[in-house]
């Protein structure tokens, strides 16, 4: 579900504290996504290094016994590399909600006092 944008005129704390959850939700997921594709690519690895180091007394006659060692790291790749593809963009989504809501909150309106004149970028001169 996608976030609806407010108007930041009217934003009150509460709002702006459940957009930030959400956007740290979906950044720690998109984070977990990426580990776990990582993970799953790592234990189909070391699962066909253990396959092909201990290979059976009576092998078959097949030609396809030698590949069979091949299955877990091609499982665990594809499962992996789908966590990968789902989590990396989670994460940034997730980073650049936090951002946008760190500027929201950080933004100084730009209301100047009575009988002032501003001349240049920062300096305001009051009467």
């Amino acid at each position: 579900m996608a976030q609806k944008i407010n108007n930041h005129d009217t934003l009150y704390i509460d709002q702006f504290t459940k957009d930030m959850h959400k956007a740290i939700s979906i950044r720690r997921a998109g984070i977990i996504l990426t580990l776990s594709g990582i993970s799953a690519i790592v234990a189909g690895g070391i699962t066909s290094l253990i396959m092909a180091a201990n290979p059976p007394a009576d092998p078959n006659e097949d030609f396809m016994a030698d590949l069979i060692d091949l299955v877990p790291i091609a499982l665990g790749s594809l499962a992996g590399l789908a966590c990968i593809v789902v989590g990396v963009p989670l994460k940034a989504i997730g980073e650049s909600r936090i951002d946008a809501k760190a500027m929201l909150s950080l933004k100084m309106y730009d209301i100047l006092p009575k009988n002032s004149m501003a001349f240049s970028l920062g300096l305001t001169l009051r009467f």
